[in-house]
């Protein structure tokens, strides 16, 4: 495997430190140095990340996809995809009288299903028609002689396919499914005339789907085993029509975070979600395609709440923001550690195309805090503010927070028609006791042989096999989605591989939207390449 002259970054509370790395694993065998220690009575570390491009393998070529994973397998669907090498899979245009169909091409979605594994490097794949096929063939046994159902059943199937055709959804996933909610494509297979953002809320048992894309687990119809009617069931939230937002589960709530309706149906072409959305699922015994949707109370900026949904709340609320990252933290209230959100960067601020600006500051989510929302303009985010992927880490012994964000767009410079991509990271750094965070940025990902290729918009960071047994666990036994540094780093270790950053926008152009079109040969498209991440941490050593 080919290793990278990397550069990386160590930063704690101000502090920053770049040092060069020739593949090193990082640690320095036991060597005695001075720690600082802080009014914990603990040792104080910088953490920094690196990364390191897999040369002998790549994933399939797709961006702003449905992700999700089970031990070494990665199951990938949705999103978008070079459609027969003509690199139309990239950045959208920006502008064009038939803004939808030249800007994403109906071709360049992908209707495929993949199931990567990455320590095998093989793949597997399936056509979204034949799962959805064998899908209805599945629930119409269970409909039997029911007329009514079987008609609904092919008033649903439509709708299902958008599920498999559509850019930048939502997604998530738990022990034991996978949660895919919204995103934007054409209305049908059929008729790609008309493009809309979709409000559906579809529901996967994460490793029977995986079984089936691999072909070591297929339903037997003359002998239908009832595990079947829990491979999907589909719903749909009044108020969940959006793509370019995130979605999380915390206990038994799903909340939507963020996003926008954009296209067909949305008031003036776009209206933002302005808000989070809770809600909860539930199936249906006698109807396994049913999923039960209830939405929640909404946490939003805008009084009365009721107006949320109005065009005019775009024009004042804070949570305007959609293809940021949003990411988990933990917070605290009454004196024990919760789990919440929060609202890095993002786009865009209230104003004319001609004068596009990102989101700087932080909206950090408490779901049981008293306000349920917290604005944090102590500090500002120059970069790395859209379309980025992020991992996170607690450091319990300093109650912080390490929020990493590498690639993306957001360089810190201003574009005619968006920020220039970005090759850098930001490492945000939550006191959790002052919830307050402070930014600092370095360069990330390496230009390859000399060229000027940026990577990391619009990809997936996959977590490594195992290393969900090292997330941070609160006092009420459930764990987080941060990774606990007491666990990943024990005694000795200074440097662990967990997990890697995948696919997204390969960009030729800093800055493609600046260009007639901002996908095709040498200037962005979709990309299979896979990135070994890397953590790292030091001691601050005495002065």
């Amino acid at each position: 495997m080919k290793s990278l002259n990397i550069i990386k970054l160590a930063v704690l509370g101000g502090c920053i430190s770049l040092y060069s790395c020739n593949g090193n694993n990082g640690n320095d065998g036991g060597k005695d140095d001075p720690v600082k220690e802080t009014g914990y009575g603990n040792p104080e570390y910088t953490y920094s990340m690196s990364v390191e491009l897999m040369t002998d393998t790549t994933g399939p070529e797709l961006q702003s996809f449905v992700h999700a994973t089970n031990g070494s397998d990665w199951l990938l669907f949705s999103g978008r995809t070079n459609y027969k090498k003509t690199d139309n899979g990239g950045l959208h245009k920006m502008t064009h009288s038939d803004y939808a169909r030249t800007s994403f091409p109906p071709n360049s979605f992908n209707t495929n299903l993949y199931v990567y594994n990455i320590d095998d490097t093989t793949t597997h794949s399936c056509t979204s028609e034949k799962l959805l096929s064998d899908m209805k063939q599945i629930w119409t046994s269970v409909a039997g002689s029911d007329e009514g159902k079987k008609a609904y059943l092919e008033m649903l199937m439509p709708k299902l396919q958008r599920v498999f055709r559509c850019s930048n959804p939502e997604v998530t996933q738990d022990d034991t499914y996978t949660y895919v909610i919204g995103g934007y494509g054409p209305n049908s297979a059929s008729d790609t005339s008309q493009y809309s953002t979709f409000n559906h809320v579809a529901r996967f048992k994460t490793d029977l789907l995986i079984n089936y894309v691999k072909g070591t687990e297929v339903p037997d119809f003359s002998s239908l085993d009832s595990k079947w009617y829990d491979l999907l069931s589909f719903g749909e939230g009044t108020n969940l029509r959006a793509t370019g937002g995130e979605v999380f589960k915390i206990g038994d709530t799903l909340y939507l975070c963020g996003g926008h309706n954009f296209g067909g149906g949305a008031a003036n072409g776009q209206k933002y979600q302005d808000a989070v959305y809770p809600f909860a699922v539930a199936g249906s015994s006698s109807d396994p395609w049913a999923l039960d949707v209830q939405e929640g109370s909404v946490i939003t900026d805008i009084s009365p709440v009721s107006d949320v949904t109005n065009p005019a709340s775009d024009n004042t609320s804070k949570m305007r923001r959609r293809d940021g990252p949003i990411v988990p933290i933990v917070y605290n209230e009454s004196n024990s550690l919760k789990k919440g959100l929060t609202f890095y960067g993002g786009v865009f601020m209230p104003g004319p195309d001609s004068d596009l600006r990102a989101w700087d500051f932080a909206i950090y989510i408490t779901p049981e805090g008293t306000t349920r929302y917290a604005m944090d303009s102590a500090n500002r985010q120059s970069q790395n503010v859209y379309s980025c992927p992020d991992f996170g880490l607690y450091d319990s012994s300093h109650d912080k927070v390490y929020t990493f964000m590498p690639g993306g767009i957001g360089d810190g410079t201003s574009d005619t028609m968006l920020s220039p991509f970005a090759n850098g990271v930001t490492l945000a750094t939550l006191d959790v006791g002052t919830m307050t965070s402070t930014y600092e940025n370095a360069t990330c990902f390496p230009f390859l042989n000399g060229d000027t290729t940026f990577f990391g918009a619009e990809a997936g960071f996959m977590l490594k096999s195992g290393m969900d047994a090292n997330m941070f666990t609160l006092s009420d036994g459930s764990s987080s989605e941060l990774l606990d540094v007491s666990k990943i780093f024990p005694a000795g270790k200074t440097s662990v591989d967990i997990g890697y950053v995948y696919g997204g926008i390969e960009s030729k152009k800093k800055s493609p939207g600046a260009y007639s079109t901002g996908y095709g040969k040498n200037i962005s498209k979709a990309t299979g390449k896979i990135w070994r991440v890397t953590v790292s941490r030091a001691p601050l050593e005495l002065e």
